[in-house]
């Protein structure tokens, strides 16, 4: 598989996936695995959100909410939940796991 080539010549992969993807991905890689679930504040605010950016369709605006809605139910198998309220919090504390995740994995360089 793709990714345990890229681990194994110790690279990170980085996935954007859905909450089925991010579960498959999850139950095949464990612990070697950053998971993040990143949601609104809430289906409400997603909307305002959403009908803000005039972007989409009043079909796909619906849609999206919708699977927003129930994959918003899922965050609690997750091991990490930003909640995106503010994007510049969302994003320091998304930066943040990342460094603290790659700490963990990727040792420091020995020092001669």
């Amino acid at each position: 598989m793709e990714v345990e080539r890229i681990l194994k010549d110790g690279y990170v992969a980085i996935f954007d996936v859905d909450v089925e993807g991010g579960l498959h991905i999850r139950k095949q890689f464990g612990r070697q695995l950053l998971d993040v679930f990143v949601m609104p504040p809430s289906v409400d605010d997603l909307h305002k959100r959403l009908v803000a950016r005039a972007t989409e369709s009043e079909e796909s605006l619906f849609k999206r909410l919708n699977k927003a809605e129930k994959e918003m139910t899922y965050a609690f198998q997750f091991n990490h939940v930003i909640v995106n309220s503010v994007l510049d919090d969302a994003k320091r504390d998304a930066i943040k796991l990342v460094q603290e995740f790659l700490e963990d994995v990727i040792p420091e360089p020995d020092e001669d």
